[in-house]
């Protein structure tokens, strides 16, 4: 009865955490990129590309989306706007909606000036939001380890704050 030795017969069962900040899949882009944001197609004024989305991955609570620079033949500054679809995935109503810029390295101020918003900072369980972030993108201007971090927060009917993060990685 007093064995060092224990063994248990059955099955473990690993409970999840319940999700509560969902971003579902957007699909598959044309360059075969499985995405879960929306990025507008970044053009000089002949049309040409010139940013591409090379990879975008979900890890935990934060998405990171890397885009290099395909040419930098563009006169002029042009229009970057990134989407996300984030639904509410708890049984709790989520308030005070906020999306903010926590950390950036942008020595060449690449993309500037930044916005940020929410279609909605009030979301009830099961709905969904829009996040957006957008400016002004030059592509001469993207150096080596160029990003922005974005902390998008809500509080929750359980007294506690939910986050989520995304991060916009531009490469030359």
């Amino acid at each position: 009865m007093f064995n060092e030795k224990l063994t248990i017969h059955g099955t473990a069962i690993a409970k999840m955490e319940e999700e509560e900040i969902i971003v579902p899949p957007a699909g598959t882009d044309e360059n075969g990129v499985d995405r879960f944001s929306a990025t507008t197609s970044v053009e000089n004024l002949f049309g040409m590309e010139l940013l591409r989305v090379t990879k975008e991955e979900c890890v935990g609570n934060s998405i990171t989306t890397t885009m290099e620079v395909v040419s930098r033949f563009a006169l002029l500054p042009r229009t970057l706007e990134i989407t996300l679809h984030i639904q509410n995935g708890s049984k709790y109503t989520f308030t005070n909606g906020k999306i903010e810029l926590v950390e950036s390295a942008d020595s060449g101020n690449a993309f500037t000036p930044r916005s940020q918003t929410l279609s909605t900072v009030t979301v009830e369980p099961g709905a969904t939001t829009t996040a957006n972030m957008s400016g002004t993108i030059n592509v001469g201007r993207i150096e080596t380890g160029t990003y922005y971090k974005y902390k998008i927060s809500f509080d929750s009917e359980d007294g506690k704050v939910k986050e989520f993060y995304y991060t916009l990685k531009l490469e030359p």
